[in-house]
């Protein structure tokens, strides 16, 4: 009983610290004030719309639309520019203290200072655990609607996720039978935290074989995701820049800066060590470097133009404010030189 009440009381003081730093926790589904809400008419999970969530490290304001971004009318000032940035949470900006250092918002700022005389807009259309089939519906059902001159996708690491939850056998190997496993809810905090705290206790030996190989991993799913995406987008007649994944770890780092810029990744795709994870995710950008000359389409190679390391990113995957910035300046600098808004 003692047990329970110091894990009641922990977990009450998580929850606490969750709610006053990002302005998300248990209280939010108590009072039916969830951060993100189904919407029908898209079949997406979305921000809930015209909402602020207001924490002491993020403050986090939706439009009507459920985006992260400035409301956007759906119809088009002559003369006009718009961009869309498809993507996760990586777009949507997940450590980004305001929807302002967002890097989709920071482009805008640079487009709108080097253009003074047009009305330019840059929409953040990215909404966190979205995969390459949530990020084409999001294409289809939102971005397409707002008639952009361009699209930039940055597809990010969520399609990762079944790798480790399907063991590749395709065939149920045995029928559970007697009492339900009992599972606790999604928004436990302390059990979350344990978790992420000793993802070095699993994976003491970064040398280790990885749990799977990720040179036998399919990744034909993957590729139709991106073929559908990219042929969609042509029948939309939606010009696009494909993005390849950037990541804090990097080979040429001593293992011990890779391992713990990488427990974040390892603690999402855990049947991988992290050379394992390196592999696989090389797969992935020549994946999408494929499609994009197969399609004759713009890449820009943020993979190999975004430094490894603390600087730029805040964990694994997902950018600090140094690298909302290099991101925002890079799209900028690509955007300008290959001339991809014109009249």
């Amino acid at each position: 009983m003692i047990a329970i009440a110091l894990m009641v009381i922990i977990e009450f003081a998580l929850q606490i610290r969750a709610h006053f730093r990002s302005g998300e926790s248990v209280f939010n589904l108590i009072f039916a004030e969830s951060v993100y809400v189904k919407n029908d008419e898209t079949g997406l999970l979305l921000l809930r719309p015209n909402k602020t969530i207001i924490g002491s490290q993020t403050t986090l304001r939706s439009n009507s639309l459920g985006l992260r971004s400035p409301e956007i009318p759906i119809a088009r000032e002559e003369h006009s520019w718009r961009v869309a940035v498809v993507g996760a949470s990586t777009v949507m900006g997940a450590y980004a203290a305001d929807n302002d250092k967002t890097f989709p918002a920071q482009l805008e700022q640079r487009l709108r200072k080097q253009f003074p005389l047009r009305k330019i807009d840059v929409v953040n259309a990215g909404i966190a655990g979205m995969g390459l089939d949530e990020q084409r519906r999001m294409l289809e059902t939102r971005v397409a609607t707002l008639k952009p001159d361009l699209v930039v996708v940055y597809p990010g690491f969520n399609d990762f996720a079944v790798y480790c939850q399907d063991r590749g056998t395709g065939t149920k190997q045995f029928q559970r039978q007697g009492l339900p496993i009992i599972s606790l809810p999604d928004w436990l905090q302390t059990v979350d935290m344990i978790k992420k705290n000793t993802v070095f206790l699993r994976t003491a030996n970064i040398k280790q074989a990885s749990l799977r190989n990720p040179a036998n991993i399919s990744l034909q799913a993957y590729q139709n995701k991106l073929e559908a995406f990219i042929q969609r987008a042509a029948e939309l007649k939606i010009k696009l820049v494909l993005a390849t994944n950037a990541r804090a770890y990097r080979p040429e780092q001593s293992l011990s800066d890779q391992a713990k810029l990488s427990e974040t990744a390892r603690y999402y795709n855990h049947c991988f060590d992290i050379a394992g994870l390196h592999q696989l995710y090389d797969r992935h950008n020549t994946a999408i470097r494929q499609a994009v000359y197969a399609h004759q389409i713009q890449l820009i190679d943020l993979d190999t133009l975004v430094p490894g390391g603390s600087r730029y990113f805040a964990d694994s995957s997902h950018f600090s404010f140094e690298g909302e910035v290099l991101v925002a300046d890079t799209l900028y600098d690509f955007i300008i030189k290959n001339k991809l808004l014109v009249e």
